[in-house]
């Protein structure tokens, strides 16, 4: 069972908010944009869904400094194309990961 997952450009994100119900609030995911709507829209989900481990923050993946080896997976459908620098988001993401 996954106990943590990272989502990245989550607007509403239905992979991230299907992980959170299918965990049944076992685990945690954490959802992350740098746009405000798509982060209101993915509560609306999550709320509608019966997801409390649903949590969405407003950052920029490349440089938010997630806790270190915290997520069991990250998911990121269309994140690439709205990062500044994907190498440098996918980096920081990747140091969020537990091998």
């Amino acid at each position: 069972m996954l106990t943590a997952v990272g989502a990245t450009a989550l607007g509403p994100n239905v992979l991230g908010v299907l992980s959170a119900t299918s965990s049944r609030g076992a685990g945690r995911v954490l959802g992350v944009d740098s746009s405000d709507p798509m982060l209101e829209r993915a509560r609306q989900l999550a709320a509608a869904g019966g997801a409390g481990n649903v949590s969405c923050e407003l950052v920029d993946a490349a440089v938010h400094p997630f806790e270190l080896a915290s997520f069991d997976v990250a998911i990121s459908r269309f994140g690439m194309m709205f990062f500044a620098d994907p190498e440098l988001a996918f980096a920081n993401i990747r140091r969020a990961i537990r091998l």
